[in-house]
């Protein structure tokens, strides 16, 4: 574990062989030798992952979940743009990126814009770097693989923002070394016959998307009945034919969420210690405090369809979880992140190009 921040986007090599040998993740699935070694080592999640749940597959907007390597050359290239434009904008605007240790919270609201900006950038580079090496796997091994960000500014919750548009690379992940064993009562998860030779995802990682699509929910509201039977996905495999299980409780979602989270904030604290050989606490915080805030939105969620009261708009619901995302992440995440310089160093290679700009009177000085 100490280890594994080291490696950047190859640690998720680790957390694969990790859930490997737990028989989950996408290792687990059917691939010749070359494939399982390109699943291995990149920092891909394949389609198959997705939409062998018994139909429970997670909603892909970007780009479509079967992309050809052509249109993951083009996304990249549209991903990579945009965090350089954000990046130099950041860089350009005096002031906007404060030094290191000169935030001052509590005189202006500055920050909001500039950690939005950040969001953005960081967004868009690391979906940018994962689409590249998604075509390369995609054009040498006949893999399809699935976008890792989803348009996460369209979030209409929290829920949704983890579980089914930030980083969903990750996310898989720790859903599958985290929370489907706590969901699940036992660690090691038995073969499915019934999915091709390859272990599905369990009833609980679906619900969990289930229970981030509350936006959905909300205008949806009546439309499906307790219990109702799900079409067949496109591993042909669906839950009309297959008994579910008791849906766990909401305690032990909430525990399963809780230690996902808190996982990932161990993770955070090594990355963020990794670059500035500081200890964040409040980027533990900040995740670890995710789990309880989506289960009040779930509640609140259950409570207003039963009110039968109409839904807010959507334009409304994704500016609100915009605005709530960025005012908890400003002091707890990107607020660390500006006081010991993190932005700063890696906005810092881009420094040269402005100063190019500005010469040559592209840029106001």
């Amino acid at each position: 574990l100490l280890i594994v921040p080291y490696a950047g986007i190859l640690s998720l090599s680790a957390f694969k062989l990790l859930a490997f040998c737990l028989n989950r993740g996408p290792l687990a699935m059917s691939w010749n030798q070359k494939q399982f070694s390109a699943v291995l080592l990149m920092p891909i999640i394949p389609n198959e992952v997705f939409t062998a749940s018994g139909g429970k597959r997670i909603p892909v907007d970007a780009g479509g979940a079967n992309r050809s390597v052509q249109q993951l050359w083009i996304d990249a290239a549209k991903q990579f743009g945009c965090s350089i434009l954000v990046a130099l904008l950041l860089l350009a605007w005096p002031g906007l990126v404060p030094n290191p240790g000169t935030e001052k919270w509590d005189k202006d609201l500055s920050w909001f814009p500039r950690h939005w900006l950040y969001t953005l950038c960081s967004c868009c580079a690391l979906g940018g770097t994962f689409d590249e090496l998604g075509a390369i796997v995609t054009w040498l091994f006949d893999i399809q693989v699935a976008p890792s960000f989803n348009r996460p500014w369209m979030s209409e919750c929290f829920a949704e923002f983890w579980a089914l548009r930030w980083n969903l690379t990750t996310t898989n992940m720790m859903r599958a070394l985290i929370y489907e064993p706590v969901m699940e009562g036992h660690w090691i998860r038995k073969p499915n016959p019934g999915a091709k030779g390859a272990p599905s995802l369990s009833d609980s990682a679906a619900d969990l998307a289930d229970s981030a699509n509350a936006g959905t929910e909300l205008r949806n509201r009546g439309v499906r009945g307790q219990g109702a039977a799900e079409p067949a996905g496109e591993s042909g495999v669906g839950s009309a034919s297959v008994s579910r299980p008791p849906k766990p409780s909401p305690w032990r979602r909430l525990a399963a969420l809780q230690a996902t989270f808190m996982m990932s904030g161990i993770w955070h604290i090594l990355i963020f210690w990794c670059n500035t050989h500081v200890i964040s606490w409040r980027w533990a915080v900040f995740f670890i405090i995710q789990a309880p805030i989506v289960m009040v939105e779930a509640l609140t969620m259950r409570a207003w369809r039963k009110a039968k009261w109409p839904a807010p708009p959507k334009a409304v619901r994704i500016v609100l979880t915009n605005a709530a995302l960025i005012a908890i992440a400003g002091p707890l995440f990107f607020g660390p992140a500006d006081d010991h310089g993190f932005v700063v160093r890696n906005l810092e290679t881009l420094r040269p190009v402005v100063s190019f700009l500005k010469a040559h009177g592209m840029l106001p000085v």
